[in-house]
């Protein structure tokens, strides 16, 4: 729940910081933005609770488990922005 959060923060922050409109379309680009971070972060936790079931302690699954995540995080994002 935290990463929904800073996200929000940081894409309000950087819109604020360019000078644009908070307008409706940004405000449904943030929430969808809210969504892709909320469904990277399920799918690092699940990965990491699949490391633990085979027997590792959490805070090594979850340090094996983030550097397996970058492609598909980006592949996801960019099936979100192309459609």
């Amino acid at each position: 729940m935290l990463t929904a959060f800073l996200s929000f923060c940081g894409a309000y922050f950087l819109t604020w910081a360019a000078g644009q409109e908070m307008t409706l379309i940004a405000q449904i680009g943030l929430i969808a933005l809210m969504g892709i971070v909320m469904k990277n972060g399920i799918q690092l936790v699940d990965l990491a609770n699949r490391y633990r079931e085979a027997g590792m302690d959490a805070a090594r699954a979850m340090r094996k488990a983030a550097p397996e995540r970058p492609r598909p995080d980006l592949l996801i994002a960019l099936a979100a922005v192309l459609g």
